[in-house]
């Protein structure tokens, strides 16, 4: 099919000044010097020298300064759709347009929109949509044929119909004000630009933040370098677009970014310089490689990253050089990885269970000092992270025969939130026969909650009414615990910071949005999710070490109400300075949650070792176990959000089955429609030239005209007579 000859200056009639040939059934290369910010505009009478020596051609347009392509890639593992969706929520929704697209999935596609004319438009929006405007890339459009096969086509998304005309580009809906503000700002122009020399650069990639890749920079590598080795022949775009997400992030703190830069250039220099179209020399690659760099850290130069700082991320894997150094910085943990493994449980399963049972025996006057607000409880929340059956069970009893309490704590199953307050008071009935009158008493001030799996919250969650999830937050902070029921009987009270508990959680991994949908309220936050598994199992068990013998540390001081544990400046100053950068609009407002249950699990470090206090020792090894935490949270939110994508994904198959059908019926009516069209033409006529009988057609029924003319000639109806000048049609048995 002669894709760009039939429609070229249907395109230019329609006002798109950019039109450009392609190789047939490719997406590249375009002719040189006609893209890019200082490339020309091709004239008519370029476009009709492609006509004639590039019919067959697939077309494409390169937009004007004042149209702009929004690209979203939401097929396969490609994440556009998830950051279209992102992006609509916090921006408002993009207006319906006309998409360009050789897929069916109703959301991949380019969406074009009216924009004023800007000096810069960044080339990505986020991760999986890039930008189309006039100084990057062009839009391979109707009818162009994909590499893999389909056809691209024109959809208004207004109608859901599929358009046999280009669109015209003053009739495209303007891009909303808000998301005209958003890419500008992630725009940069030359003016933001310093120059940098290689001095500069050098010293520039040497400050940023050491060690594993964080998982945003793992997702922009893996992202990046599957793109380079898919064989796209954009590969100049998908290098520079990388690179500068890189460096981007690597400017904001987060990890790894430079052994990702450095595998990225390997990938580009391999992929660059090997046989075929595009190929260049290992020099040209490398000051590509180079320009990129260069301007992506100009772009950056200003903002000087801070490497001490963590950027929040957990780690796309858990540094096994950081884990070896945690469990063996103090005898008790590896004595505790060694008694878990001799069980052939979690070590840092039994850890948290551990803590979490010698915390809830201390008594609830030990308190944490008031560094924000007022005193705050020690009471400790722990998930343990594995499939239905996969160790919560088996690490509470390693956990219970690790360490030997002075006595057993009383150990009860998460009910409804109203009946926790059960649990440490309760109405004592008048005494008429000894004249005592009723009232409340407290029958217990220490509590280790359990539920074996997380469904028992979530089936306690959702019945109507329910309380539990405010309830299990105010138990973690040693909030008062009440309800006002009319009943005296029941109108229960437990004051604050009379009370200690603990709370032990089997998360199943797919059922985690109980707790993981209420993070607004602050519920995940205030648990420690640690792994119910043990990835480095050791073939066979070590000898079981003895347990611990444990005692409840003793204040040195007996007087107050309140034992307050000493907390050291290294831990005071970090929550007092993130309290104020979170005032200040700054900071991220989960981070007091976070702050607060690492001093938490920095004060059940020193009470393991027999301390009121909790030392720098203590705050960075209960860095660490956030650490791990944050890394086995974001498993579980990874596992979710991939099921969803697979249900959705099956959803898209199921639509696009759908549309395949809805195109082909409509594909059958249209090549009907004009196969009659053709003979009622040509029984008039006799025989016409192909171009006039051509022209006689709708313009919008064209793109039918080859399949209905080979109908006619497979039914024997029409005679094709070609004497190497013209192309003529005729009725059968009235052909010249």
């Amino acid at each position: 099919m002669p894709v760009f000859g039939a429609v070229a200056h249907d395109y230019l009639r329609a006002s798109w000044r950019g039109v450009l040939w392609l190789r047939p059934g490719t997406k590249w290369p375009p002719p040189s010097g006609y893209t890019g910010h200082n490339g020309d505009w091709p004239s008519p009478a370029d476009v009709q020298t492609w006509c004639e020596q590039h019919a067959d051609g697939n077309i494409a347009l390169r937009l004007d300064e004042t149209v702009l392509g929004i690209d979203v890639d939401a097929y396969g593992d490609k994440p556009g759709g998830k950051t279209l969706a992102q992006l609509e929520e916090e921006l408002g929704p993009l207006p319906p347009t006309v998409l360009s697209s050789s897929r069916t999935d109703g959301v991949s596609g380019i969406r074009l929109y009216r924009i004023p004319p800007s000096p810069s438009w960044p080339n990505q929006a986020g991760d999986g949509i890039e930008l189309i405007h006039h100084g990057h890339r062009y839009v391979v459009c109707w009818p162009s044929i994909h590499p893999e096969g389909g056809i691209y086509r024109w959809v208004d998304q207004r109608t859901g119909e599929i358009l046999n005309l280009p669109p015209h580009p003053d009739h495209l809906p303007n891009l909303p004000q808000p998301w005209y503000d958003y890419l500008q700002s992630r725009a940069g122009t030359v003016a933001n630009k310093t120059h940098v020399d290689n001095d500069q650069i050098t010293g520039w990639l040497e400050q940023l933040r050491p060690g594993a890749p964080c998982d945003k920079v793992d997702q922009a590598h893996r992202d990046t370098a599957r793109r380079l080795q898919d064989g796209d022949a954009a590969r100049h775009d998908i290098m520079v677009t990388g690179t500068a997400q890189l460096i981007g992030l690597g400017a904001w703190g987060h990890a790894g970014v430079n052994d990702a830069l450095t595998d990225i250039r390997t990938i580009f220099l391999d992929v660059s310089t090997r046989p075929g179209d595009g190929q260049r020399t290992t020099d040209q690659a490398i000051a590509e490689w180079r320009r990129a760099v260069t301007g992506a850290i100009a772009m950056h130069h200003q903002e000087r990253p801070t490497p001490a700082q963590a950027c929040g991320c957990p780690l796309a894997t858990f540094d096994p050089d950081i884990e070896e150094a945690f469990w063996t910085s103090r005898p008790h943990l590896e004595q505790i990885r060694q008694f878990a493994r001799a069980r052939r449980t979690s070590p840092w399963a039994v850890l948290g269970v551990a803590l979490t049972r010698i915390v809830t025996f201390c008594p609830p006057s030990y308190v944490l000092p008031a560094i924000i607000g007022g005193r705050a409880s020690i009471n400790l929340f722990t998930g343990i992270v594995a499939k239905s059956g996969g160790g919560k069970g088996a690490s509470e009893a390693a956990a219970t025969d690790a360490i030997d309490l002075p006595q057993d704590i009383h150990t009860v199953g998460v009910g409804s939130g109203e009946g926790i307050a059960h649990q440490y008071v309760r109405y004592v009935p008048p005494n008429k026969k000894n004249d005592e009158p009723g009232g409340m008493e407290q029958h217990n001030d220490r509590v280790l909650f359990t539920a074996s799996e997380v469904d028992t919250l979530a089936n306690l969650h959702s019945r109507q009414g329910s309380t539990l999830l405010a309830e299990l937050r105010k138990l973690y902070m040693g909030e008062e615990l009440s309800f006002a029921y009319v009943d005296p009987t029941k109108r229960l009270k437990v004051a604050k910071h009379t009370y200690r508990a603990g709370l032990i959680v089997g998360i199943q991994p797919a059922r985690a949005g109980t707790l993981l949908d209420d993070a607004d309220g602050g519920t995940p936050q205030r648990f420690v999710w640690l792994p119910g598994t043990d990835t480095k199992m050791p073939d066979q068990p070590p000898e079981e070490p003895e347990p611990i013998r444990w005692a409840k540390p003793v204040p040195t001081m007996v007087g107050p109400s309140q034992v307050v544990i000493k907390v050291c400046d290294t831990a005071r100053n970090t929550i007092d300075r993130e309290h104020v950068k979170r005032n200040r609009g700054d900071g991220d407002a989960l981070d007091g949650h976070a702050l607060l249950t690492r001093l938490k699990w920095a004060a059940a470090f020193g009470i393991l070792d027999g301390r009121l206090e909790v030392t720098d020792s203590d705050w960075e090894l209960a860095g660490t176990l956030m650490q791990m935490s944050q890394h086995t949270r974001q498993q579980i939110v990874d596992e979710i959000a991939e099921k969803k994508r697979a249900a959705n994904l099956a959803r898209g198959i199921e639509y696009a089955e759908r549309e395949v059908l809805k195109d082909e019926s409509v594909a059958e009516a249209g090549t009907k429609r004009v196969a009659r069209r053709l003979y009622a033409k040509l029984e008039a006529a006799g025989e016409l030239p192909r171009a006039e009988l051509r022209r006689a057609i709708n313009s919008r029924d064209r793109g039918y005209f080859d399949a209905a003319l080979e109908r006619l000639q497979e039914a024997g109806q029409v005679v094709v007579n070609d004497d190497g000048k013209t192309t003529t049609i005729a009725l059968a048995g009235r052909a010249a």
